[in-house]
């Protein structure tokens, strides 16, 4: 669930991308699991749009989570460019979301590949440019 305003709107990443709604501080949580985000044992039961907007679990390999606000259409940042959110692991359960450095308002928000173990399938079926082989 976000923790801070967003507005989502087309990316120059790749289709469409969550943004910051005011300025967000170095180490402030910008996500953790929340009652509005579902958990899915079975990826085959979710929908394509699901799939590709939902993370596999980091405590379970058989569970997804499927983020049920904007935090869905937080993108992966591009080859080259560096993720503004980066994860952040409690003692239990998923990993939160936090800003490496200070977002500004109306910047795009982007994690990295390892953010979800599915990233590199993501990556090649949004054509999001990855680091050359």
């Amino acid at each position: 669930m976000l923790k801070v305003p967003t507005i989502i709107r087309k990316s120059l990443v790749h289709g469409w991308g969550c943004f910051a709604g005011v300025d967000i501080h170095l180490g402030e949580i910008v996500w953790e699991l929340g009652v509005v985000d579902e958990q899915v044992r079975n990826c085959l039961a979710m929908r394509t749009w699901e799939h590709h907007h939902a993370y596999r679990s980091h405590i379970e390999k058989d569970l997804w989570v499927l983020p049920r606000d904007n935090a869905a259409w937080i993108n992966f940042a591009p080859w080259g460019v560096e993720p503004n959110l980066i994860e952040v692991f409690p003692l239990f359960g998923e990993p939160d979301l936090i800003a490496v450095r200070h977002i500004k308002k109306d910047e795009e928000l982007l994690v990295g590949p390892e953010t979800d173990a599915d990233s590199e399938w993501k990556m090649r079926i949004g054509r999001i440019e990855r680091r050359p082989e």
